[in-house]
């Protein structure tokens, strides 16, 4: 009986003991979820106000050479939303964000998520790659300097 008390009495210690442990890595792991979401409303925000603050008219930029026809310049504002009030596009471009719509690029008339999925292969090609090359570098670098922090022994 008093085996199955002490065995008990252990694992309630054992238990308690790691509560706050889980606690602080729960605490740990939210932190770092809301850090990282952070990190991408900054960098999705700072992309939104950068393609808005390029100099000029950005309908005269999509338009080109056909800038001056109103109609065109009409229907390319509709089109685009650039009708609408800064904040709204702004709004707007981060409520599609979670569905996967990125809208669609300027330059191609395409979706930009197929633009993302056709270089995705390509990038982690070139990123695997690189990482190979660092690690080569690296090794060989070790190797080519590893005697030189030894002093030559005195022969006496």
């Amino acid at each position: 009986m008093d085996h199955f008390v002490l065995h008990n009495t252990r694992q309630v210690a054992a238990e308690t003991a790691a509560a706050p442990r889980r606690a602080h890595l729960a605490k740990l792991v939210l932190y770092r979820i809301l850090g990282a979401l952070f990190v991408l409303w900054a960098a999705t925000t700072l992309t939104f106000l950068a393609v808005h603050a390029t100099p000029g008219d950005t309908v005269s930029l999509l338009l080109g050479e056909n800038r001056d026809d109103p109609v065109l310049r009409a229907r390319t504002i509709e089109r685009w939303g650039l009708d609408h009030p800064l904040w709204y596009q702004y709004l707007v471009y981060l409520a599609r964000i979670p569905t996967g719509d990125l809208g669609t690029s300027y330059s191609f008339s395409r979706p930009v998520t197929s633009l993302l999925a056709e270089s995705i292969g390509p990038t982690l090609q070139l990123a695997f790659s690189a990482a190979i090359g660092a690690v080569l570098i690296a090794y060989l670098l070790t190797v080519l300097t590893s005697d030189c922090g030894r002093s030559p022994r005195s022969s006496s």
